[in-house]
């Protein structure tokens, strides 16, 4: 497991902090996913990912510091090229609440739900 995290990064506080869990199908895809972010958003988003053992799928939790932040998240998602994966089972609840579904329905005009 490694853990995403900068000197400089804000620490949300639990009235503030807005939880969000996903499934990636790669490390690339999350890299791809915070890189595509403007720096003042992804300082905003503290995240752990963790890789599966035996899959190249990566589980991903995080905190934003507000849902404004949170829903940029989902608009990059949606406009990265090959995050289907991520898009379709991204939920606002930590990672221990999602079933990590994929929702099929979901795509760059349909955002994730809360």
């Amino acid at each position: 497991m490694s853990e995403h995290s900068t000197k400089d990064q804000p620490t949300a506080t639990a009235a503030t902090a807005v939880p969000a869990s996903f499934r990636a199908e790669c490390d690339h895809d999350v890299d791809t996913v915070f890189e595509a972010l403007t720096v003042e958003v992804r300082s905003a988003i503290a995240y752990t990912r963790t890789a599966q053992p035996s899959f190249p799928d990566v589980l991903v939790d995080l905190t934003a510091k507000s849902q404004a932040d949170l829903d940029e998240l989902v608009r990059v998602i949606g406009g990265v090229p090959d995050c289907h994966v991520i898009l379709e089972t991204f939920r606002q609840v930590p990672l221990c609440d999602n079933s990590l579904d994929r929702d099929r329905r979901m795509h760059a005009s349909n955002p994730a739900p809360r």
